[in-house]
């Protein structure tokens, strides 16, 4: 019976109105993020009345030296202007516990940008993050990635 319930709960959780429109990550050969190093992701968006939630998403070691990390985050929209926002990203509690999943010597942190927003008009817009701490290269960073999902039509 509880093998029932658990494949129901499943069924309705997978069959949720979200899709994933990029999610993509930047590697690095060492474990460290090169202050020249923009990262780039591209998308392209067709339904400007849905919902959707845009998140960063990092892979840093237990020997990052930071419990954050602030970025250079620029939109580049479709028409062509761009937007560039310094966004301070959260790895650690006040108490210094890494935030996210740990797993070995590896924590997989999400961490929202916006929720719940819709994009004024269709077509391809451009994410470039740049790392905007005051140490180069910025060390311990493994992975950084982009994601985003529509959440409702």
């Amino acid at each position: 019976m509880k093998l029932a319930q658990l494949l129901i709960i499943l069924t309705v959780i997978t069959s949720c109105n979200s899709d994933v429109v990029v999610s993509s990550y930047h590697s690095f050969e060492n474990p460290s993020w090169p202050a020249k190093d923009t990262i780039h992701f591209n998308f392209n968006i067709t339904n400007t009345s849905a919902l959707y939630t845009a998140n960063v998403m990092l892979r840093h070691t237990p020997s990052y030296p930071y419990d954050n990390m602030y970025v250079f985050l620029t939109t580049v929209y479709p028409q062509g202007q761009s937007k560039t926002d310094t966004v301070n990203l959260l790895l650690a509690d006040a108490k210094g516990i890494w935030l996210g999943s740990g797993m070995g010597d590896l924590y997989d942190l999400k961490i929202p940008l916006k929720r719940q927003f819709r994009f004024s008009k269709a077509g391809t817009y451009k994410i470039q993050l740049v790392q905007a701490m005051d140490i180069d290269p910025l060390p311990e960073i493994v992975d950084v990635g982009f994601e985003l999902v529509k959440i409702s039509e």
